[in-house]
């Protein structure tokens, strides 16, 4: 379903995507800035990831970091216009992340093909969802132990004079807890667990169906008029990296922010949307205390197919020769490839 043919609503929470922000420090600092994220290309396809065989999704994800500033800022004459004068310093600190969530309807997404068996999890990366199981701990909240298992964190949780994790919890922002992503060691002072170990609190998909009309607080977006819930996150079947630094490029010689999700892959079969988020890192904000999602935007649909049933690739876009010629690691391909048929 090509994304013009997708109606879907978003269902923000206020605080994402405000009207303005105003950065205290960085070349952005003292100025009124409203930050808008739009996928610039959404995968199509992919293959269901094994542990030796991991495909990312094609085409790879790319999504655009527009940047606002307002002008005669609290009166009626008040106008906004884009910055166009980008450069790699603007750049820094922006933080992209992904979450996964099953297309409203299909009734394969997340589970195991009729008469096939779950196949082993992939090998985990050094930035693999796979490598937590947040089974434990429902949507959102990242496990303890996450904090307590990394190298980098190591010495501060066996120091008898380190501070107690909840006086870190000041740095949390309510909002980066509503993603399952990945976090990374930049985001940790940030980013900490406001609750411990729980029950999950998701219901099955089949039971999801005979639910009752969801609160208004469960639905996340509506997606061709169906809603589509909070309980439904399947963040953690992805596989490579859900994080990106957002990067300057020059794209027919104009500077455009971009987040490019090339190492990202999909281990269940079904057909999916990708959420996309991001924050700052390196900068607060006077309207926030702590470090808040800016913007946020949905891709269109991605179907992931069983290795056996997988159609092929076409011939890399424009957009992905393009970021492959300015040094992005990115698949790509002059010509169509085909799937190979046996006795053929």
């Amino acid at each position: 379903m090509p994304p013009s043919q997708l109606q879907l609503q978003q269902v923000a929470l206020p605080q994402i995507g405000s009207p303005a922000v105003s950065f205290l420090s960085g070349p952005l600092a003292n100025r009124r800035i409203r930050v808008q994220l739009d996928e610039l290309q959404k995968a199509d396809l992919g293959r269901k990831c094994a542990i030796k065989d991991r495909r990312p999704l094609d085409p790879p994800p790319v999504v655009q970091l527009r940047l606002f500033e307002l002008d005669n800022v609290d009166t009626v004459q008040e106008t906004e216009h884009e910055l166009t004068n980008l450069s790699e310093p603007i750049a820094l600190g922006f933080v992209c992340f992904v979450d996964l969530y099953p297309f409203p309807g299909d009734s394969d997404a997340g589970r195991t093909p009729a008469g096939g068996s779950p196949g082993p999890d992939p090998e985990p990366s050094a930035y693999s969802m796979s490598s937590l199981d947040y089974s434990l701990f429902g949507e959102g909240v990242l496990p303890t132990s996450f904090l307590e298992s990394p190298p980098y964190l190591a010495n501060v949780a066996s120091s008898s004079s380190s501070p107690p994790l909840a006086m870190f919890n000041d740095g949390v922002d309510p909002m980066l807890i509503g993603s399952t992503s990945f976090i990374p060691p930049c985001m940790s002072n940030y980013v900490l667990p406001l609750q411990g170990p729980r029950k999950p609190t998701h219901a099955p998909i089949a039971q999801l169906d005979e639910m009752a009309e969801p609160s208004p607080d469960q639905i996340v977006a509506y997606v061709n008029g169906a809603p589509l819930l909070h309980g439904t996150c399947c963040t953690t079947a992805f596989v490579g990296t859900t994080f990106v630094s957002v990067s300057c490029f020059d794209i027919h010689g104009n500077p455009v922010l971009l987040g490019v999700f090339p190492d990202v892959a999909v281990n269940v079969t079904g057909t999916y949307l990708i959420r996309y988020r991001v924050v700052n890192t390196l900068h607060a904000t006077f309207e926030h205390s702590r470090r808040a999602v800016l913007a946020e935007c949905w891709g269109g649909p991605v179907v992931i197919y069983p290795a056996n049933m997988f159609p092929g690739l076409q011939e890399s876009t424009d957009l992905t020769k393009t970021l492959s010629e300015l040094g992005v690691p990115v698949n790509m391909r002059q010509t169509e490839r085909k799937k190979r048929r046996n006795g053929g």
